[in-house]
């Protein structure tokens, strides 16, 4: 029971860590002028939109499986019967 639990969430932590790292990446660069002006707003605005949807599904993934994250007492026993 625990080690199918661990699985599922591992398979979950997974689908999470896509739209995590879709977000990263639009959050990773944005380049700015020698004023300290954005180059390009509209790809900035893009970029941030694009971040913000890929929180949310990442976000939605977790709140769906809220009660299948194994707690300390699953991995303990995962522990005690190898």
């Amino acid at each position: 029971m625990n080690m199918a639990k661990i699985e599922r969430a591992a398979k979950r932590a997974e689908e999470v860590m896509v739209h995590w790292n879709k977000a990263s990446k639009c959050l990773s660069e944005a380049w700015m002028n020698g004023y300290g002006v954005f180059e390009r707003p509209t790809y900035i605005r893009n970029d941030l939109q694009v971040a913000k949807e890929e929180i949310e599904k990442a976000q939605a993934l977790m709140r769906e499986f809220d009660s299948g994250w194994p707690t300390d007492a699953d991995y303990e026993a995962l522990n005690e019967s190898s």
